[in-house]
Parts: C-alpha cells; sequence; structure tokens
C-alpha cells in the first residue's frame, strides 16, 4: 500500500525528485534530516515520560499511560516514513499529527489562561497590601509573563515542526509521484518526412527534460 488518498492535482513538473531540493533551517539540513531531528526529539521525551511514568504518583500515570501508547505509535510511524519513503505513513502520520496539535495549543492556552489571570488579577486585586501581600502580587505577575513567554515559544515551535513534517510529505509524494510518472511513459510514432520511420519514445514533458528519439531507416 503506498497511499491512503492519492493526490491527483500535484503533476510534477521535473525530472526525479531530489532530496536535496526540499530543505529547512535556513537551508542547512534537508528536509529529511530535519523531520530525523524532531523525531530523535520525540524518542527522547519518550524515554523521559517512561521514566516518570515509574517514578510518579497515579495521577501522572493515569495520563501518561495513554499518552505514551500515542507518542509510541506516531514514532513508529514516522520512522516507517523516513526509511520507507511512502506517502501512505506521512498521511497516517499527519492526520495524527494535526489531532495533536490542536490538542496541544489547546491544552497550553488553558494553562497560560490561568497563570495569566491569576498573575495578573492579583495586581489589581488588593486585602491588607501588606509587604508579604505586594511580594505575592510581584511573584504571581513575573509567573503569569514568563508563562506567556513559554506559551509563545512553544507555539512557535509547534508551528516550525508543522511546517516541517508537512515539507517533508511535500517531498514524499513528490517523490512517489515522480517515480509513478517516469514508470508510465507515452510511446508514439510518427512519420519522418523524409521516408524515415521516426519512433518516440518519451514521457510527457513535464516530467523528463529530454526525450529519447530513435531514428530507423525503412527503405
Amino acid at each position: 500500500m503506498t497511499w491512503c488518498w492519492h493526490p491527483h492535482n500535484h503533476p510534477i513538473t521535473r525530472a526525479g525528485v531530489r532530496e536535496e531540493d526540499y530543505r529547512c533551517c535556513c537551508n542547512a539540513l534537508t528536509i529529511k534530516k530535519g523531520f530525523t531531528i524532531f523525531i530523535i526529539l520525540d524518542v527522547i521525551c519518550l524515554i523521559l515520560s517512561i521514566i516518570g511514568f515509574f517514578l510518579d504518583d497515579d495521577r501522572f500515570r493515569t495520563w501518561a499511560g495513554p499518552l505514551g501508547i500515542l507518542g509510541i505509535v506516531m514514532i513508529i510511524i514516522a520512522v516507517l516514513a523516513i526509511t520507507t519513503l511512502k506517502p501512505v505513513f506521512m498521511q497516517i502520520y499527519g492526520i495524527v499529527f494535526l489531532v495533536q496539535f490542536v490538542c496541544s495549543v489547546l491544552i497550553a492556552g488553558f494553562i497560560v489562561m490561568i497563570f495569566a489571570f491569576t498573575g495578573f488579577g492579583m495586581t489589581f486585586v488588593r486585602y491588607t497590601n501588606d509587604e508579604r501581600e505586594r511580594e505575592t502580587r510581584v511573584v504571581a505577575t513575573w509567573v503569569a509573563i514568563v508563562t506567556m513567554a513559554f506559551f509563545i515559544v512553544y507555539i512557535a515551535v509547534l508551528i516550525w515542526r508543522a511546517v516541517i513534517t508537512y515539507r517533508f510529505y511535500q517531498y514524499v509524494r513528490d517523490r512517489q509521484l515522480s517515480i509513478e510518472q517516469e514508470a508510465h511513459p507515452i510511446a508514439y510514432t510518427t512519420v519522418h518526412p523524409t521516408g524515415y520511420h521516426h519512433h518516440v519514445d518519451t514521457t510527457p514533458p513535464t516530467t523528463l527534460p529530454y526525450h529519447h528519439t530513435t531514428v530507423i531507416e525503412t527503405k
């Protein structure tokens, strides 16, 4: 199985698809290497989560169990996509990643909202206005600011990863489409005005930069 769905609206306009043409990180890395780095980071986070699963309390395990299983499944699918370069694995990974992306943004946004309302709210609410309360308000405000800054960085990294994930899918998709188009060349025959049998064996002009022509004399 090669595809979950076949993208018919993405014709390839050049011969072959090279990995070097799909780059990321200011062209420092190929898109395959960039995607692989994120998967390696996922593996590291998964290992740390497994360690925490056995060290933390039952409340952590309630969430860590399902999330850990989902992480393992996504890593396996990503490794299959990297090693086989089959679009089917990236299409499955993309669907799961999209769900994970939306859930991550909503959860992180909810947490930031709680810290922000708590921190900034204490700035305007005063009870005794003594020294201890003022110090608490300052600490809460700084916690809210740092949390919001962390949220912005977190969202930026998520978007960056989403772009790299989609770019890697584009590479895998275009590569497979190129292979399929090159595997089905168009052959046709014409008669040359000079009396030669002019046989043209070529693929569509949008797939190969040259035409292979064989001239056979028919006397």
